[in-house]
């Protein structure tokens, strides 16, 4: 008796038990993945806004370039924050075909707070537009006031679409 029981269980798990447990474990991964794609879709707004916030700094119509901007956000910091702008050396572009990339340098003299101070403005404001692609503190002794003077360099990159690659689309 207790053999056939044994045996009815063991062709009982085959024929239904086995196949209630396998779907069981599939209906507790589906879940899973339902409820990753609903958390997901919760983060779609918040693309989208940054979508368009891309858009809107690599806009076509953008009359001035972003070596203006660079140029006259940190000359307006400056002014504001006991700063001098010492060196804005002429731009340098590269283009491989359907990318150009354009590096700025700019050096600026000033106090420790506001020079950081700046590093990080650029890079709030110009997140999408221009990065920061180095930032070099180093100090100069001047000879005729015998005081060291603190320079910030900072080197930004900025990529936009060639005419010819916006031709294309």
């Amino acid at each position: 008796m207790f053999a056939s029981f044994t045996l009815f269980l063991i062709i009982a798990y085959q024929l239904s038990f086995s196949e209630t447990l396998r779907n069981r474990y599939e209906i507790k991964e589906k879940e899973t993945k339902i409820s990753w794609l609903k958390e997901k879709e919760k983060e779609i707004p918040f693309l989208k806004s940054k979508i368009e916030l891309v858009e809107k700094a690599y806009k076509e119509g953008d009359s001035s370039s972003v070596r203006d901007k660079l140029t006259a956000f940190i000359s307006d910091f400056s002014e504001n924050n006991d700063c001098i702008v010492t060196e804005i050396p002429i731009s340098s572009s590269y283009s491989n075909g359907s990318i150009n990339v354009e590096t700025n340098s700019f050096t600026i003299k000033g106090r420790f707070n506001s020079l950081l101070k700046l590093q990080s403005e650029i890079e709030k404001e110009f997140k999408l537009s221009a990065k920061i692609m180095s930032a070099h503190f180093f100090s100069i002794k001047e000879n005729q006031t015998k005081r060291k003077n603190l320079y910030l360099t900072v080197i930004t990159q900025s990529f936009s679409e060639t005419n010819k690659s916006k031709k294309v689309k």
